[in-house]
């Protein structure tokens, strides 16, 4: 198999665009590997994780190529028999027409016998010979009349003949109905943008094997031109419940593609019914190197996945072509894609350590602060005094100015009133904690006060990072942690080199790139997510400022890493292999300089408290955290209506948090303080005078409610009760989302008849009327946006045509950029305490 795998290969050239793309050693190896394992279903490690530097290439051409071997192995294997598939009274393409299969007879001509196909059109029936069967095609299209017999230039010879040269066999052996299908769960933009422009030694791809994106198992709509209809070979699908709907339907799909970790993320009971069933020969599921998540992957290999891995050791011992052929237009994808490969095979390393006497100060800290971490008498107030400990010790580790220039900028600055709150905090622990813990906590204070006036006028690593910046070119780049010191070192750098070349992104901007850099310079230690920075392709140096204790666990986190893909990966080249470093003085703590849910939900609080935002203004609620994909978390409460999109029905629908499943996409808007809806809404009245007056309108009848309620000092139950006496059936709970929540609109008309009764309102009784027909155009628009929204973030996930309302012509690029929708990972049963200004939004947790 490995020789004829060889053979074939070697006679295909890859085009993306029109520029060739020759694969390297390492991706031969890869789909030679995958299709080997499908091909041969006895093989126990069938089911692949594969983590690639660039997983979207790879798998195109997976998906370019296992189609071909599965045809190939179909044909070696004789199991083809025209009666299976198909049957009398099939539609079939025959010379341009199309026709109906009538079946198989024998004929007798001159004293012999021969078989041959019979087929029927509208004004002829023909029989042609078995010899010519491979110029017939399964119609798949949507014509329900035959036609007339006239024929045309087949075109289906070019594909023939390409077959035919690639398998080194006559066209008379290639089946007329390819037999096995290929399933590949992915985002549709991805296919329409990137699979219609791939070629195979110049033939599209959807001409040899047809190809189709499906949103559910009965509908599909085509990819690329297909002149024949024929039935689709490649079938492509947003997500696995979709998936296992097809397979479920068609027993023809015989291997599994899935594009992306996160597919399989709350699914894993749809892929475990998948793989019970015997048509399928292997799943692979193909990501992103640095985008491994241990979590995911440690749930496949517990249902027999096997992970393979391919980094920068294997890339430098297997791809010398890489390293040698540079491809310099970046603006295709595909090369690309190549550069950022042969970038990350050259890709160096390097620590910039720091030694200062505040340095030790900061390691002798996270040395006291894990004993107190370790304290068995844990409460509220040590809790509350260990995440802010942390904080300013993130800020001093990770934001290279001084204090006073923090001060002198008006710039947020966790030292302010710090030492006074740690105290306050430190007496109200004294109660709870053993004395020698107590005693730490002041050594920590006082430890943090000579690191503050160490501060005031002097960071150890704002004179490197200055003197780096000065040398940088256009093509390099400064990353920092979380968007206030993005803003706060832009600010610094610019004041010091108004002309720099070099620009400032936060970790999770870098990560979400797809530019090419040449130096990366990191301010300090993020936690371990910055050790993905490392095996992110197209970065050709990485350079990071370290204190001594920020270097450890940096190589901590990286052999964390490489232990992991050593102990379940089958081929593996680890980036920077490292010694285990470790000091008899400090216990390496993994949560230190991770950031948890727990970690948020303290800093969220600790926020408020030290901003004194405990007010009427800023009040607590209980939420339940939600955490989301791309290192979001949400704090979302019981009364909140999450905004749901429905990818296959292209529509938006509300849930209740305790209804959210893992795989919901809910939809925030970008400013994530506002509701994405009231945000569109915001934007009509601009354009519109008449939704801004109706808009006003809306709000009376709450308004005359709050008042009411305020006047006569109502509890919500006394308040409900009062309503539910004039005939009002709404029940406590709406009562008490109307009067917290701006989201609601307008109830029906009997109950603002009920509300006018119990309020005798005067301003809601002169416009009764026009507030009940107000309510219902708003209500009429929340419905229309729904469906606007829902088709803006479905083109943009998917390109597909947009037909909208003229209102909203003039805003069509407002809708798409406010909207922000994020997955659903993990739902916690449990609430949380939360400030009023943090609930219902979308929080990134590198702000915190």
């Amino acid at each position: 198999m490995f020789s004829e795998f060889s053979e074939i290969f070697n006679k295909i050239r890859f085009s993306y665009d029109g520029l060739d793309y020759p694969l390297n050693q390492t991706e031969k190896l890869i789909i030679q590997d995958l299709i080997i394992r499908n091909i041969e279903t006895h093989a126990e490690d069938k089911n692949q994780i594969v983590l690639y530097p660039t997983a979207l290439p790879l798998i195109l051409f997976v998906i370019s190529v296992l189609p071909l071997f599965l045809l190939k192995r179909d044909m070696d294997t004789n199991t083809f028999d025209i009666n299976k598939a198909l049957k009398i009274n099939d539609k079939i393409k025959y010379n341009g027409c199309l026709g109906e299969y009538s079946g198989i007879y024998e004929f007798k001509f001159n004293g012999t016998k021969e078989k041959k196909i019979k087929i029927r059109f509208k004004d002829i029936d023909i029989s042609i010979s078995l010899r010519d069967a491979w110029k017939i095609n399964k119609y798949d299209g949507d014509a329900k009349e035959i036609n007339n017999y006239k024929p045309k230039p087949s075109k289906q010879k070019r594909t023939k003949k390409f077959l035919s040269e690639l398998f080194d066999i006559d066209q008379n052996e290639i089946p007329i109905i390819y037999q096995s299908d290929i399933l590949v769960v992915m985002n549709k933009r991805d296919v329409i943008e990137i699979y219609t422009k791939l070629t195979i030694n110049n033939m599209p791809l959807n001409t040899i094997f047809p190809a189709a994106y499906f949103s559910s198992f009965d509908n599909f709509e085509r990819i690329g031109c297909d002149d024949l209809q024929r039935e689709p070979r490649v079938l492509f699908c947003s997500n696995l419940n979709v998936a296992e709907e097809i397979i479920n339907m068609r027993n023809s799909v015989k291997a599994l593609l899935i594009h992306g970790l996160n597919k399989t993320a709350g699914n894993i009971s749809s892929l475990d019914n998948i793989m019970s069933n015997k048509s399928i020969g292997s799943i692979a599921i193909i990501e992103d190197l640095h985008k491994y998540n241990i979590e995911n992957i440690t749930n496949l290999v517990n249902l027999n996945f096997k992970l393979q891995t391919y980094s920068v050791d294997l890339l430098r011992n297997i791809d010398e072509s890489i390293v040698t052929g540079k491809i310099n237009n970046t603006i295709n994808y595909f090369a690309r894609s190549k550069e950022s490969i042969r970038i990350f095979a050259q890709s160096q390393q390097h620590k910039i350590n720091i030694i200062d006497e505040s340095a030790e100060l900061i390691k002798s800290i996270y040395q006291l602060l894990n004993r107190v971490k370790k304290n068995n008498s844990k409460n509220v107030h040590q809790e509350k005094y260990i995440i802010k400990v942390y904080r300013l010790l993130m800020q001093m580790r990770l934001l290279p100015v001084t204090l006073s220039y923090l001060s002198e900028n008006d710039f947020p600055n966790e030292f302010n009133g710090a030492i006074k709150y740690l105290q306050e905090l430190r007496i109200f622990m004294y109660s709870f904690v053993d004395s020698d813990i107590f005693e730490t906590t002041g050594e920590i204070i006082n430890l943090l006060e000579k690191v503050q006036d160490m501060y005031f006028q002097y960071h150890p690593k704002e004179s490197v990072v200055l003197n780096k910046y000065r040398e940088f070119k256009n093509n390099d780049v400064i990353v920092c942690s979380n968007k206030t010191h993005q803003l706060i070192l832009k600010h610094k750098l610019k004041g010091v080199y108004p002309y720099g070349m070099a620009k400032v992104l936060t970790l999770n901007e870098l990560l979400k790139s797809d530019k090419l850099y040449d130096k990366v310079i990191f301010t300090g230690l993020y936690g371990e997510k910055l050790e993905r920075a490392f095996l992110k392709p197209g970065i050709r140096e990485y350079r990071t400022i370290c204190y001594e204790e920020e270097a450890k666990f940096l190589d901590y986190f990286i052999k964390k890493r490489s232990d992991f893909f050593v102990k379940q990966s089958e081929m593996i080249g680890i980036v920077d292999e490292v010694a285990a470093v470790r000091d008899n003085d400090i216990e390496f703590e993994d949560s230190i300089y991770t950031y948890r849910t727990d970690d948020i939900i303290n800093a969220i609080k600790d926020f408020a408290i030290t901003e004194n935002s405990y007010n009427n203004e800023n009040k607590i609620y209980e939420a339940f955290p939600v955490e989301l994909e791309d290192d979001y978390i949400a704090f979302l409460t019981d009364g909140f209506r999450c905004r749901i999109f429905d990818y296959n029905k292209k529509t938006i629908k509300k849930k209740k948090v305790k209804d959210l499943e893992i795989g919901d996409e809910i939809i925030f808007s970008k400013d994530s303080k506002e509701d994405i809806f009231e945000k569109v809404i915001d934007t009509l009245k601009e354009a519109s005078q008449d939704i801004k007056e109706k808009s006003e309108l809306v709000k009376v009848w709450r308004q005359a409610l709050i008042r009411y309620s305020n006047e006569n000092n109502l509890s919500l139950e006394e308040l409900h009760r009062k309503l539910m006496e004039t005939g009002c059936t709404r029940g406590f709970e709406t009562v008490k989302w109307w009067m917290n929540s701006n989201d609601c609109i307008c109830p029906d008309d009997q109950v603002l008849y009920n509300i006018l009764e119990l309020t005798n309102d005067q301003d809601l009784k002169e416009n009764i009327l026009d507030v009940i027909r107000s309510g219902k155009l708003i209500r009429a628009l929340h419905v229309k946006i729904g469906k606007i929204l829902a088709s803006r973030i479905a083109h943009s996930l998917t390109a597909e045509e947009i037909n909208e309302d003229p209102l909203f012509d003039q805003i069509q690029e407002d809708l798409s950029k406010h909207a922000h929708a994020v997955i659903v990972k993990k739902i916690h049963l449990h609430s949380v305490s939360i400030p009023a200004s943090q609930v219902n939004r979308l929080i990134d947790r590198e702000n915190y």
